[in-house]
């Protein structure tokens, strides 16, 4: 067996006298079990670090792993000896954090993955506010892990984010070529986050091939968007015909999707950036409808 799903009673369940209780309660797994897995999806909602050291400490061979907190906030010991070392998991390629509460992606500082390519965190939507910080854990477990070479795609899932800080995760993020952003809450458009250019300064991610912008809302103002795409393939325009000042940029993809709404038309798709990048650029461009109910 190669492949295996586990989920763990809550630790608000009758299995626990005490929720506190799941912070030391143990964890019997077969080590030849975990050591053959090449994936591996827990689910569970305890406390402090004794469940991810038992349950992941000899998953040597695991590539795809998810970890669903089941919408519960992780608590732990600031002075837990696992957040110094951290448990290496070597031959990790896809890590995959599910229904996370804001600060629990403190979680990441238990784990480090030198092979990592893709990075997939989808919050909890029950749990909306600004009174957290993402750009920290993440680009610390980046440094830790020291995956640059191998890390490219980033998927980032119903998030309540301040614009800063997503910015500052995606400066993070400059070997990047997919980027997904579903769902995203923020104070201020979130393409904004990372669409400033000034005095001629290189856009952020530079090496961007697909972009996925999913259930934005419906009052979304494109222009930020359509600055980001322009800048990544620039151009002029000569005789009605655009010119490329880098016709091999590697941007190709975009994906564009809304949420459902009272009826309303997007503008988007009929924006000249937009039609030049689907006609000239070698852009594939897939813009969704503005869903509406009656």
């Amino acid at each position: 067996m190669t492949s295996f799903e586990l989920r763990l009673p809550s630790k608000y369940s009758a299995a626990f006298e005490d929720r506190d209780d799941s912070t030391f309660a143990p964890l019997p797994l077969p080590q030849n079990l975990l050591e053959r897995l090449s994936t591996f999806t827990l689910r569970c909602d305890w406390d402090g670090t004794r469940w991810l050291e038992t349950a992941l400490g000899h998953c040597i061979n695991v590539e795809t792993l998810t970890v669903d907190f089941l919408g519960e906030f992780w608590w732990y010991h600031r002075t837990e000896p696992l957040l110094d070392s951290g448990l290496v998991l070597p031959k990790l390629r896809t890590l995959r954090l599910q229904n996370v509460v804001a600060d629990t992606v403190d979680v990441l500082r238990v784990l480090k993955a030198p092979q990592l390519v893709e990075l997939d965190i989808d919050f909890n939507t029950d749990d909306q506010h600004y009174d957290w910080e993402l750009s920290k854990p993440v680009l610390s477990f980046i440094e830790r892990s020291k995956c640059y070479t191998t890390l490219r795609l980033f998927h980032l899932r119903y998030a309540c984010i301040r614009t800063q800080d997503l910015s500052a995760t995606l400066r993070g993020f400059p070997f990047l070529t997919h980027l997904t952003l579903e769902g995203i809450l923020m104070e201020t458009s979130f393409i904004e986050a990372y669409v400033q250019r000034e005095h001629g300064l290189r856009p952020h991610l530079p090496n961007l091939g697909t972009l996925d912008l999913l259930q934005l809302r419906p009052d979304f103002f494109p222009l930020p968007l359509l600055k980001f795409l322009k800048a990544h393939r620039p151009y002029h325009l000569e005789n009605g015909k655009p010119v490329f000042t880098n016709p091999q940029h590697t941007f190709k993809q975009l994906t564009v999707t809304y949420q459902t709404t009272t009826k309303k038309n997007q503008e988007l798709d009929r924006s000249e950036v937009v039609n030049v990048l689907k006609k000239w650029g070698g852009v594939f461009v897939n813009i969704g409808p503005i869903l509406y109910v009656d």
